[in-house]
């Protein structure tokens, strides 16, 4: 008597980085903000050269894309309290899978994407990346 049990917390100021969910949540909000840039740089009204197009749009997707794929793998173990064996009985472990398959998505359509910048591409090069990319 006289001990409190506290509980889950679920608000901290200072929350750990040795949680695996908080470094994958502030590597998946640090990716979205380098993911905002490219999206700025690539409205209708910006006319820029092949080389900027190049770095602040496409590598600026591709990036994040990258880190969105390794942040899912990082909730699946998380979900699944193991690296390697699934958790197929608990909800949390299917969302990080489907995610991760998204953000696999993702990645195709930026990778795919810069055939396109440089040099032009290809129409059989973008419809397939669009359709593998959209699985």
């Amino acid at each position: 008597k006289g001990e409190k049990d506290e509980g889950y917390l679920w608000w901290s100021w200072s929350p750990g980085l040795d949680h695996l969910g908080v470094l994958c949540g502030l590597v998946g909000f640090l990716s979205a903000a380098v993911y905002l840039i490219a999206m700025i740089m690539s409205l209708p009204s910006a006319d820029f050269s092949e080389g900027v197009a190049l770095v602040f749009v496409d590598l600026f997707q591709v990036i994040p894309y990258a880190c969105f794929v390794v942040v899912g793998h990082l909730y699946i173990a998380e979900a699944a309290g193991s690296w390697w064996r699934p958790a197929a009985d608990r909800i949390g472990w299917w969302i990080a899978v489907l995610n991760t398959i998204g953000a696999y998505g993702f990645l195709l359509c930026g990778v795919f994407a810069i055939p396109g910048t440089v040099g032009g591409g290809s129409e059989a090069l973008a419809r397939y990346g669009s359709a593998l990319s959209c699985f």
